[in-house]
């Protein structure tokens, strides 16, 4: 059947878990073969770091931020621009006539002069209170607020995604080193299970141990089937993945945290709007003041003409004062936004302390590790002369359970070093960091 076009094949298969008709010669002839293997994987490993993942914002995350924000900063400068253009002034008209002027009357001229068929009015007002005259600066600012909190909350969802990425990339990284020490430790255990199968046969062992290497394999095959699906593992060298510490600067998580990250930012402004608003709260603000300029022109009812004009100031004043209580209320507002922010902070610094116990723990335990693997290399190199000078024959499942210790052990610190690192980022993650920093600092032990 033909593979299907852009589908990467499985680069791991199953091996044999029963054999049939072994020889004894073939079974120590693959043990030999192996320990040599081994012998030269380790002794000629290959050193890497451990894998770290700088975060940092991608091509497009930079483009998308700069580009809402060009957008946010544009919409600004015209909204500014058009309360900069508006003096207040304003333009009313109104034309109207009367119907009973059009009817007879004997009145005297003087009386007939008071009536008119029709009014044309025009006036022009000054609406000082509502124009850029007053306040105008806490105006602009209230513009330039509003649209700097939008775009940090947008600039929030627009990085929102950098730590699950980071995350995966972090952990395919760590699976192949994982995954190769698995498939060398898969190696040991299909000699070991050819072995006790052959001593099955010849009724030398009992039927539990040859279980508990078939387990053990089928357990390993398992975990290189997840860990490495599409990447290819076979024939690989030893990684050693250099153990280290990491120091934690809590000082500056604290300082990022309290006064860099995006959500202190955010909060900083929402408490910059409650009190630009308070600023804005008065009583002048409710109250309406208009001088005006008046023409008016009437047709009369004996058919003239006539103008005049007026000036004048025209006023609306509430009886009420609500200014005080929506100041009152502007400060609850901005005891909320420092409340609600104070009970994140503690949540995050409860989170982040936890994970802080875990990256101090995962050290102790990496370090222990660490230990164990150097000891387990001296003890298999000085075993290593021993059998070899063995006249009369070893154990050789004994030996391969040597190495076989040594492999389980890197596993072991592999995955505490993946581990510490996902903590990392999930701290990272909760305190907003997606830059380059120098808080969390990497120590070869």
């Amino acid at each position: 059947m033909a593979q299907t076009k852009g589908k990467k094949p499985n680069s791991f298969s199953p091996k044999m878990l029963v054999y049939e008709n072994l020889k004894n010669n073939n079974v120590l002839r693959h043990f030999k073969q192996r320990f040599a293997q081994l012998d030269t994987l380790i002794n000629n490993p290959i050193w890497v770091k451990s894998p770290v993942i700088e975060l940092g914002l991608n091509k497009q995350h930079t483009a998308d931020i700069k580009k809402t924000d060009s957008l946010y900063w544009a919409k600004t400068a015209h909204e500014q621009l058009a309360l900069n253009r508006h003096n207040g002034l304003e333009v009313t008209g109104q034309v109207y006539a009367r119907p009973d002027a059009y009817f007879d009357s004997e009145e005297d001229d003087a009386k007939e002069v008071s009536k008119y068929k029709m009014k044309v009015q025009a006036e022009l007002g000054w609406n000082i209170i509502n124009s850029k005259f007053y306040q105008g600066k806490e105006k602009r600012t209230k513009i330039a607020l509003a649209n700097e909190l939008d775009r940090l909350q947008i600039k929030k969802r627009q990085t929102a995604d950098i730590y699950e990425k980071a995350a995966d990339e972090l952990t395919e990284q760590y699976n192949f080193y994982i995954g190769t020490v698995i498939a060398h430790r898969l190696d040991n255990l299909d000699i070991m299970n050819e072995a006790y199968q052959f001593m099955l046969e010849k009724d030398r062992i009992s039927n539990d141990k040859m279980l508990k290497v078939m387990n053990e394999k089928l357990e390993a095959e398992y975990d290189i089937s997840v860990l490495c699906t599409d990447r290819d593992i076979s024939n690989k060298p030893i990684y050693r993945i250099k153990p280290t510490k990491i120091v934690v600067d809590t000082t500056a998580l604290w300082n990022h945290l309290n006064q860099e990250s995006l959500d202190a930012h955010i909060m900083m402004v929402k408490e910059q709007i409650a009190d630009n608003d308070s600023k804005l709260t008065n009583y002048l603000s409710t109250t309406r003041l208009t001088p005006f300029a008046r023409w008016s022109s009437y047709w009369q009812s004996n058919n003239k003409i006539s103008n005049n004009a007026d000036v004048g100031v025209r006023f609306t004043i509430p009886i009420w004062n609500e200014t005080p209580r929506k100041r009152q209320a502007l400060e609850t507002q901005k005891e909320i936004i420092r409340s609600s922010r104070g009970t994140d902070v503690k949540e995050i610094k409860q989170s982040v302390g936890i994970l802080l116990k875990k990256i101090d723990n995962l050290n102790k335990a990496i370090a222990t590790e660490a230990f164990h693997i150097d000891q387990t290399g001296k003890y298999i190199e000085m075993r290593r002369f021993a059998y070899l000078n063995q006249k009369q024959g070893y154990n050789y499942l004994m030996r391969m359970d040597e190495y076989t210790g040594l492999l389980e052990s890197m596993e072991r610190m592999y995955k505490l070093m993946q581990n510490r690192a996902l903590a990392i980022i999930n701290i990272e993650k909760a305190v907003s960091i997606y830059d380059n920093n120098n808080i969390f600092k990497e120590i070869e032990l």
